[in-house]
């Protein structure tokens, strides 16, 4: 079973690796954004890395050649159901917009999987803050009952706009299993 179950998430992430395309801005801004001036501000050890990337082209050298992650994060608020959705970046180059076509959070368990709440279903919506090399955006407080501490979150077509370049890169893209704080 462990094997069949370890094929299935091989072939889930290759499908997952994207490509770049064009689409509409739906652009959402808001007051919920901030540039972090540590990047440990949401601690990274405990959260799984949603996507790598890294900008190859001929403007590139191999020492301007630099990487970042985005990550996400899920905190409770007090002994609620509230969670606030959070993703951040911390990178070798900094950006000022994340885009992506839908994110789920889910439960872990494989069988019998509830999903708590999803994010934007389309074209590319587009969450727009203040340039930086470590950022994080609060996305939605969304409702996860008080006895759940661990969740699953997957996105699709997740991708960052470079403060400097203005061009979009997607990246090596992976579900990730979220510890709520």
């Amino acid at each position: 079973m462990k094997k069949i179950i370890s094929i299935l998430l091989v072939v889930l992430m290759m499908i997952s690796i994207t490509v770049p395309v064009h689409a509409k801005d739906t652009s959402q801004t808001d007051d919920n954004n901030k540039v972090l001036e540590n990047a440990n501000d949401l601690n990274e050890e405990e959260n799984e890395y949603l996507g790598l990337f890294s900008p190859k082209g001929p403007s590139d050298s191999a020492s301007t050649y630099s990487s970042g992650v985005i990550a996400a994060h899920l905190t409770r608020s007090g002994n609620t159901t509230g969670v606030d959705l959070i993703l951040s970046w911390n990178g070798g180059f900094p950006i000022k917009a994340f885009r992506f076509t839908k994110l789920t959070v889910k439960s872990t368990n494989v069988l019998g999987q509830k999903i708590y709440a999803t994010i934007y279903t389309g074209d590319y919506v587009v969450y727009r803050f203040t340039s930086g090399y470590h950022v994080y955006k609060t996305l939605k407080r969304i409702t996860i009952p008080k006895d759940v501490t661990k969740v699953r979150v997957e996105v699709s077509s997740l991708m960052v706009q470079r403060s400097n370049e203005g061009d979009w890169l997607s990246g090596i893209l992976k579900s990730a299993t979220v510890t709520i704080k």
